[in-house]
């Protein structure tokens, strides 16, 4: 059955369907180039480039692995940019920023404390060579159970998270800038028959995010960027004679360059590399009259010295792109845990380097003004198909539909 159904997923894409700047699915294929290349995706990091993209629709699917061993498939995302003209442009998505909330409430009982997307705005509007964007989100899930019986157990649990990213961009002579500051912040309940588990203690995230393309020559461009991220998150807790506190802190620095060749009229080359430092601090504390004092200190810092990769898309026919990327980084670790109980301090420190890397692959097929997209699985590029591996997964990690009108 399942054979079956991915040969009817591959003839109707093929028989329904140059690829245009389209979708996530195109910027990840060619190895998750979004930050360097001009699509529509790029909404999602500057939110001035709405305007670049008026009347527009896109819906994508993907699978992914929360950390369970297993492939889910994330909800079916989608959104419409409309052109109103003097007002500017609009726009709203749904379920675009499925994701997880650490140390927040169980509010699933399956997937814990995972948030869906309820709200996912965008406004634009060009002034003069100015671009100007406003992104707002708004993710959040609930759970409340209250059996007959009032003395069995009650629980409350709750999650909420707003963000809004601001940006604007400038047309240049030969190219233009982009920046974007975004802030997010989260808050939550957590109720079991009355008492309140925890209670959310800095819960906020900043970051400012910037690129230029800059034309060199005709078929040259190069694509300074840069990014920088704050992210907090904590809780406290006063249950059973405890006083427990948490706090977590995480800081990453990202710069580099893109290169976009092309070096003939159907082919885009896109080359980047860059430096990325980042620094985990994690504090978890625990006081009560019955054990006394107990901490507990992690600290982290990765370099990542250098990333880099390439991606590579080729129009092959009027209707039919290929695309193929890689990512690799070079990546030294320093972590440092402390544990004290009492007055004694217990001390571990680990050091090591890493050079992972990852391929993709996936094609993009037009048929008038509509675009289709995908991105092959990585398991399917290791082990084949059923009928040779008898690996079962699916063949497409991401799949998307975008339109024009």
């Amino acid at each position: 059955m399942k054979k079956a159904v991915a040969v009817m997923v591959l003839l109707s894409v093929f028989l329904s369907v140059t690829s245009a700047t389209a979708s996530r699915t195109r910027v990840n294929a060619l190895g998750n180039v979004n930050l360097y290349v001009k699509d529509d995706a790029n909404i999602s990091l500057f939110p001035s480039a709405v305007t670049r993209y008026p009347n527009l629709v896109n819906l994508e699917s993907s699978s992914y692995y929360p950390g369970y061993g297993e492939t889910r498939y994330g909800p079916i995302e989608g959104g419409i940019l409309l052109d109103l003209g003097r007002t500017g442009v609009f726009g709203f998505f749904i379920n675009r920023f499925p994701q997880d909330v650490p140390y927040g409430p169980d509010v699933d009982p399956y997937f814990e404390s995972e948030v869906d997307s309820k709200l996912d705005l965008f406004y634009g509007k060009s002034l003069e060579g100015l671009d100007l964007g406003l992104n707002f989100y708004w993710l959040g899930r609930s759970r409340e159970e209250q059996d007959a019986d009032p003395e069995d157990e009650e629980y409350k649990k709750s999650l909420s998270v707003l963000g809004w990213q601001v940006g604007m961009g400038k047309r240049l002579a030969k190219g233009d800038v982009e920046g974007t500051i975004w802030y997010e912040t989260t808050d939550f309940t957590d109720e079991e028959d009355g008492e309140t588990l925890k209670e959310p203690e800095g819960y906020r995230s900043i970051g400012i995010r910037g690129r230029v393309f800059q034309q060199i020559t005709e078929g040259f461009t190069l694509v300074p960027f840069g990014e920088y991220v704050n992210i907090g998150r904590g809780y406290t807790s006063d249950i059973s004679e405890s006083n427990i506190e948490l706090d977590y802190k995480y800081t990453n620095l990202t710069g580099g360059f893109g290169f976009n060749l092309a070096p003939q009229k159907h082919l885009l080359v896109i080359l980047h590399v860059g430096v990325a430092l980042s620094k985990q601090e994690w504090k978890y504390s625990d006081i009560s009259e019955d054990i006394g004092q107990y901490r507990s200190e992690y600290d982290s810092k990765y370099t990542d010295f250098p990333f880099y990769g390439f991606g590579i898309e080729a129009e092959l026919a009027h209707w039919l792109t290929a695309r193929f990327g890689a990512r690799k980084l070079v990546q030294s670790m320093e972590h440092e845990y402390r544990n004290l109980y009492e007055t004694e301090w217990e001390r571990r420190e680990q050091k090591g380097s890493q050079a992972p890397g990852q391929m993709y692959l996936g094609a993009g097929f037009s048929f008038r003004d509509w675009v289709f997209d995908v991105q092959v699985a990585e398991s399917f590029l290791h082990y084949g198909p059923n009928f040779l591996s008898g690996y079962d997964d699916r063949i497409f990690s991401r799949v998307s539909v975008t339109r024009r009108f």
